[in-house]
């Protein structure tokens, strides 16, 4: 699940209960996780924020077997290790590739580029997912692309 840029506040128990929920992709707006219970019950491996700054959420957004088993995944040099709920993630990782691509050319008919681009991503880590995702538009138009693990 892919919460699209400008979405700044994600509800209590907005996700609760969703059995298909493994990964939710958080963007760089998000300030804060209202309420309680907003990913309970949810079987997630992975969560990806963007936000520089950890939002603020309360103490009962997640199961306590989240900490645990879910990868929290965040940009480089961010402060969710300073910040309690996010502090408590056993598998936090610091993405080094969180790169932002300015104005790239689409075509509105077709979604495409309509000019030339190269998007290189390389995978530090021999396994894994790569996550990313293309903004092509101020209205908040987001795709997310996940990459299947690598091989050799």
């Amino acid at each position: 699940m892919v919460i699209p840029e400008g979405v700044t506040i994600i509800p209590g128990a907005l996700f609760m209960s969703c059995t298909s929920l493994a990964c939710v992709v958080l963007p760089s707006t998000v300030t804060e996780l209202a309420g309680r219970d907003t990913f309970k019950d949810c079987p997630l491996t992975d969560i990806v924020c963007h936000a520089p700054t950890a939002p603020t959420a309360g103490s009962y957004i997640f199961n306590d077997n989240h900490y645990n088993t879910t990868r929290l995944i965040v940009p480089e040099g961010s402060n969710y290790n300073d910040k309690y709920l996010w502090s408590r993630f056993n598998q936090k990782t610091e993405g080094e590739g969180f790169i932002t691509l300015n104005n790239p050319v689409l075509s509105k008919e077709s979604c495409t580029y309509t000019e030339p681009i190269t998007v290189t991503i390389t995978n530090p880590n021999a396994t894994g997912t790569l996550y990313y995702k293309l903004v092509p538009t101020a209205q908040q138009r987001t795709r997310c692309l996940t990459l299947c693990t690598p091989s050799r």
